[in-house]
């Protein structure tokens, strides 16, 4: 009788903190972000998923590629889009935007051109499709875009999109 008291009472007992937890609210709710320093958006692969000043679509997601569509709302706004390996990420839209003028300007000084020159021929305008190769499998990626001028002045916030190999 006494065994079968103690299960009794084992049972209750976790029945009562099994309901207690499952009445809780979870703890771990989102927070609202600080603009310019958003989460980046996980997409469905195939899906568009639209962005503040883009849309992007990635296809053919595998271990080692992806197939990405980047169509900017602004056809005739340049802007630069990179893709980062999600633990090396900046924190910041202005850490990244350093980062990749800190880059930009080693490539200009690298090819004897000037940043300007180097901005007018390689940023992008209206739509394109691209296929980054050579992936780490099973590891989080971001891609993210924004418009630039051939200054290299920002010409909107970044825009950000998450996804797993």
């Amino acid at each position: 009788m006494k065994k079968l008291n103690f299960i009794s009472k084992l049972a209750f007992v976790a029945l009562l903190a099994f309901s207690v937890t499952s009445c809780q609210k979870p703890t771990n709710e989102p927070t609202p972000e600080e603009p310019g320093n958003e989460q980046p958006t996980k997409p469905e692969e195939g899906k568009p998923v639209v962005m503040e000043d883009f849309t992007v679509t990635l296809t053919n997601i595998h271990s080692g590629d992806v197939f990405l569509t980047i169509e900017p709302k602004d056809k005739e706004m340049t802007y630069w889009y990179q893709l980062q390996v999600t633990e090396d990420m900046p924190e910041t839209d202005e850490e990244i935007l350093a980062s990749d003028m800190s880059y930009l300007q080693y490539m200009a000084d690298y090819y004897g051109e000037s940043l300007t020159q180097l901005l007018a021929d390689n940023l992008l305008k209206g739509d394109i499709e691209w296929r980054y190769q050579y992936l780490e499998p099973n590891t989080e990626y971001v891609l993210y875009m924004y418009g630039m001028n051939i200054n290299g002045e920002a010409l909107t916030t970044v825009n950000k999109l998450s996804f797993k190999t």
